[in-house]
């Protein structure tokens, strides 16, 4: 890949990297949130019947879930970065093939081509 392309996909996965980052930052708001009777999410003195809770419950499960999703494309967003600094960006970790152009800008940080990707799916 020439030095132009890989400036280009470092800008998109930078890019991609703060937009990620900020959503996991509102995502662990939720995720991590208080749910109680209180507005500071401490039980009060009032009653409080267990489904009542369970709304909070839920959306705090469904926020973790998204904030591990987050914190994974954040960690290969860094790994991807790490293989154009070493010179390894753009080829398939699994059989040294380049990736298409095609795979790299729907998914930047993608590790291995689409045939190999389809393999290990298939393992699966």
């Amino acid at each position: 890949m020439t030095p132009k392309g890989l400036k280009a996909y470092r800008g998109k996965l930078l890019d991609l990297d703060r937009r990620v980052r900020a959503d996991a930052a509102v995502v662990s708001e939720t995720a991590f949130s208080k749910v109680g009777g209180e507005a500071g999410g401490g039980i009060s003195n009032v009653p409080i019947h267990p489904a009542d809770l369970a709304p909070g419950h839920y959306e705090q499960e469904i926020a973790s879930g998204l904030l591990e999703n987050e914190v994974s494309i954040i960690q290969q967003i860094t790994a991807a970065l790490e293989r154009i600094d070493r010179g390894t960006f753009g080829r398939c970790q699994k059989c040294g093939t380049e990736i298409a152009r095609e795979r790299l800008d729907a998914l930047p940080y993608a590790v291995c081509c689409e045939p190999c990707a389809k393999r290990a799916e298939a393992k699966s």
